[in-house]
């Protein structure tokens, strides 16, 4: 089954209600606040089935990552070169 938009809200809903807040002393002098969260991934290819889990995902995590860089780095590549391609336009007068 193909989790939806609904399930996360749920789940999310779930850890709302499942939050914990405290105070200490300080709280009267300073405001601050710290939250963790912890979020369990599970990828499912709906074509073989096969299931990625923990060191798996923060693999392919990784990677995107990576990609996410790479094109970052070719999107600013591209940028200069379409700067340096108007500026010889408007050099030559074409």
């Amino acid at each position: 089954m193909k989790p939806s938009t609904s399930d996360v809200i749920t789940l999310m809903d779930i850890g709302l209600k499942n939050r914990v807040v405290g105070s200490t002393a300080l709280n009267e002098r300073r405001s601050r606040s710290h939250s963790i969260v912890i979020v369990h991934v599970r990828g499912i290819d709906f074509k073989t089935g096969y299931v990625l889990y923990g060191k798996d995902v923060r693999d392919l995590m990784e990677q995107l990552a990576s990609l996410k860089d790479t094109i970052a780095r070719k999107d600013k590549e591209i940028e200069r070169l379409h700067q340096v391609k108007d500026i010889q336009h408007h050099e030559t007068g074409e």
